[in-house]
């Protein structure tokens, strides 16, 4: 096998591995294995990904294809293989993931492929989710096979506007990438999740105007925008256009105006192509302890079919010859109410303790599967 190739072959994890357990369960948990986070899966993730299966009428045999970060552990995989089967289409997935694998994660990968509703194309990259901005890399060349997809799933552990170089902002870079090579393909509703940190480190002055440019264009241009943002969030639109530095925001009105930023982002680009735009129930929560400083954010994204007219009269055309235009302004509105809704999911879980308790048990029984000591971990949670 040529040198380059047998390169290539080492960056899929091809999940060809023993299947024997690990001779002692697992006890090293990480922050992703928190009740919390199962709740997130079940409740948002999978809730979204069974309504898009019913809306979109697929049946027995068809496929639903996910993007996704699955993390060592390949929980959100095995969670929505279980969405999959009940609605008995096929889950058919690429991951990224350049960290190292041990034996016990192999066993993991190899057993949530031992399944008939996972598509036998669904494969691991060894591979960065940057490698998407990189012209002829292999995560390119295969997001760009597998496209288009139902559910593209952005679990970050950092910000979305990170910046490795100044004025340089690769994990928005990735967004837009995947937006751009969805709008090529997709012409049915698909579901974006993202997960990322809100932090004020590293925001300067001239990446907050640009944050809040978007926000900034409908308090100038759309009547119920500003006193919407005033009255939902807590926020003058004087306090958006002056501001200088995020240290003139507290944490809880930074994280609505971070999180609404990034929605009216992702609004204002997908318009522009065509694509409605929709924030779903959200979620915050703590990575520090003393603030809010996380967020996993759902959005549905709805192409619009167009059709041109024939002036001639002489066709008549599949689809009406005029189509509303989007309403940019009202989604925006809808969008300052949505973030305003986001739930506490830490306060949820300390109010509720009973939710608490049940997720611990559902999370205990999937970490077993994986080769974990639950009641280690039941122990762990409830700590």
């Amino acid at each position: 096998m040529p040198d380059d190739e047998e390169d290539v072959m080492k960056r899929i994890f091809q999940g060809k591995i023993s299947i024997s357990l690990p001779e002692k369960p697992l006890t090293d948990f990480k922050p992703w294995h928190r009740p919390r986070k199962h709740y997130l899966r079940l409740k948002q993730w999978c809730h979204e990904a069974a309504k898009l299966i019913d809306s979109l009428g697929l049946k027995d045999g068809d496929e639903l294809r996910y993007l996704g970060l699955p993390g060592e552990d390949l929980l959100d995989l095995w969670v929505l293989r279980g969405v999959c089967e009940r609605a008995k289409v096929r889950l058919r997935y690429l991951g990224f993931d350049s960290s190292r694998r041990s034996a016990s994660i192999n066993l993991a990968t190899h057993k949530v492929n031992s399944n008939d509703f996972i598509h036998p194309s669904s494969l691991i990259l060894g591979d960065s989710l940057q490698s998407l901005l990189k012209e002829g890399s292999l995560g390119l060349s295969r997001a760009d096979a597998n496209a288009p997809y139902d559910i593209i799933n952005l679990d970050l552990c950092d910000s979305v506007v990170d910046q490795a170089v100044p004025e340089s902002y690769p994990n928005l870079e990735v967004v837009r990438a995947l937006c751009d090579l969805q709008r090529q393909r997709r012409g049915r509703p698909w579901l974006l999740f993202l997960t990322t940190r809100v932090l004020k480190d590293g925001i300067s002055e001239d990446a907050l105007k640009r944050m809040f440019s978007c926000i900034i264009e409908n308090i100038k241009s759309a009547a119920d925008f500003p006193e919407t943002l005033e009255k939902q969030l807590g926020i003058s639109p004087g306090t958006i256009e002056n501001a200088t530095s995020v240290e003139e925001f507290d944490d809880e009105k930074w994280m609505g105006c971070h999180t609404l930023a990034f929605a009216k982002w992702l609004l204002i680009y997908l318009v522009k192509m065509q694509c409605s735009v929709r924030l779903l129930d959200s979620y915050v929560y703590n990575v520090v302890k003393t603030r809010k400083d996380m967020v996993s954010l759902g959005f549905l994204i709805e192409p619009v079919r167009l059709a041109g007219s024939d002036p001639s009269g002489m066709t008549v055309g599949l689809l009406p010859g005029t189509v509303q235009a989007i309403d940019e302004a009202a989604l925006a509105c809808a969008m300052v109410s949505q973030v305003s809704r986001m739930s506490d999911l830490d306060g949820m879980m300390e109010m509720e303790p009973e939710i608490f308790a049940s997720f611990i048990e559902k999370k205990a029984k999937l970490l077993e599967t994986v080769g974990y000591d639950p009641d280690a971990f039941r122990a762990w949670a409830a700590n």
